[in-house]
């Protein structure tokens, strides 16, 4: 067991109850057993049990949200860093999901990225290193993806100038539109 990556699993796991009618659980590894009456199920905090009447499950995401590669993101993507001249990678909790950089596309994150996630904070602030293969350095800003509240993955800009002022906005909406669209993905 690896301390860091069972940490990791843990902040993608939330149970909420409204009105004690609909219950919204994350961090689903397995479903054991169901039925009107009872839920098994094992999550990334260990095994969950629901006991109920008329329960029923009505919808069940099985993958990352950022995961869900599509072709309109990856050309939003490529458009962006082609107008504010810079590489753009965003993460999973796992691996790089997108970029106009096809060849870290698939790519595990590095240890050290695992752990800023984990924190939800950088520690080095002038180099990051995004897998085994790929580190940038500063000029960058990286923002914390958190669709639905719940941390998906970060959205890395690496300027290939200094960063452009006039950008700030762009990459605010940005950030913004990426988390609305994987919200509602």
């Amino acid at each position: 067991m690896n301390k860091d990556t069972d940490k990791l699993e843990l902040l993608n796991h939330s149970i909420s109850i409204t009105e004690r009618q609909n219950i919204q659980i994350s961090g689903i590894t397995k479903i054991d057993s169901f039925d009107n009456e009872e839920f098994l199920l094992e999550t990334s905090a260990g095994p969950l049990g629901i006991k109920g009447k008329d329960l029923e499950i009505i919808m069940f995401k099985k993958h990352s949200i950022i995961s869900k590669k599509e072709e309109f993101i990856t050309k939003y993507v490529n458009v962006l860093a082609s107008k504010i001249k810079a590489d753009i990678y965003i993460t999973s909790l796992n691996s790089v999901e997108i970029s106009n950089k096809e060849e870290v596309i698939g790519e595990k994150i590095s240890d050290d990225l695992e752990k800023a996630l984990l924190k939800a904070s950088l520690v080095n602030k002038d180099e990051i290193k995004i897998t085994k293969s790929l580190s940038i350095k500063e000029p960058f800003s990286t923002y914390f993806l958190r669709p639905n509240g719940d941390l998906s993955g970060i959205f890395i800009i690496s300027f290939k100038e200094n960063e452009n002022k006039e950008n700030d906005d762009l990459i605010k909406f940005s950030t913004a539109f990426l988390e609305e669209y994987f919200e509602n993905a």
